[in-house]
């Protein structure tokens, strides 16, 4: 196949890109996204989870989508020893940093880019917009969020995030309205009081609400490109000792 013959013959960084809970890989803003990392001389690798896109119809859980990630990371180390950047999106942060602990015994991409993300997902169905009218009905962790935990469908990104060696970015929107910004830096906070100091460092930036970028146009944004770049190089050499 072509795109295996230019991952193993180029020395391009790649980017596994993991989407967040509607649609597929092809949504609009997710292609302005990968169309925005390619003209950064990125490798983009995107998928459905099962359940998503035109992959297995099969229902996805917590567990089966982070899977189905570990099987596409298996799969670029593979293929390529070029460094890898994973980048998860709303869900797909969450996804994202469930994936890290499952890299055991692999080799470690380069760093995570956690582009609005929340800090669990107790926290996010309560603040998410379809829950604003039912959220302080009596009923409603008791029929709304409990299921989700008895399902384990928990994303705890501020308990995993605490674990991360590698280095982490976190990008959010103040204007967000689906995920909302507060929850991006709380998971940013959250992380300096608990990632030890020998740990890779973590950033985090804020972008306007003037922009109105909201959950999805980040990928329009001019600063973008200089943020990542800037991320992936900076720690060539950490990665190379692999924080493991």
């Amino acid at each position: 196949l072509f795109y295996e013959t230019i991952l193993s013959e180029t020395k391009i960084p790649v980017v596994l890109y993991l989407h967040g809970n509607t649609a597929s890989r092809g949504t609009q803003h997710r292609v302005e996204m990968y169309q925005t990392l390619r003209a950064q001389g990125y490798h983009v690798i995107a998928f459905d989870y099962r359940g998503f896109g035109d992959s297995s119809s099969l229902g996805p859980s917590a567990r089966s989508v982070v899977l189905d990630s570990k099987v596409i990371y298996e799969y670029i180390l593979e293929k390529t020893k070029n460094p890898i950047l994973i980048w998860g999106h709303s869900l797909g942060t969450g996804i994202g940093t469930h994936l890290i602990s499952e890299l055991k015994g692999l080799k470690q991409p380069r760093g995570i880019v956690l582009e609005s993300p929340f800090n669990n997902i107790k926290d996010e169905i309560s603040e998410h917009p379809f829950a604003k009218a039912y959220k302080y009905l009596p009923w409603f962790e008791f029929t709304i969020v409990n299921p989700m935990f008895e399902n384990q469908l928990t994303f705890d990104s501020d308990e995993r995030i605490a674990e991360i060696k590698l280095p982490i970015m976190i990008l959010h929107a103040e204007d967000d309205t689906v995920v909302p910004f507060r929850l991006g830096y709380k998971l940013y906070r959250t992380a300096l009081k608990t990632r030890p100091k020998s740990f890779a460092p973590i950033e985090f930036y804020r972008f306007s609400k003037s922009h109105n970028y909201g959950h999805r146009w980040m990928c329009r944004s001019p600063e973008l490109p200089g943020l990542v770049n800037q991320f992936f190089d900076k720690y060539e050499e950490d990665d190379k000792k692999q924080y493991l």
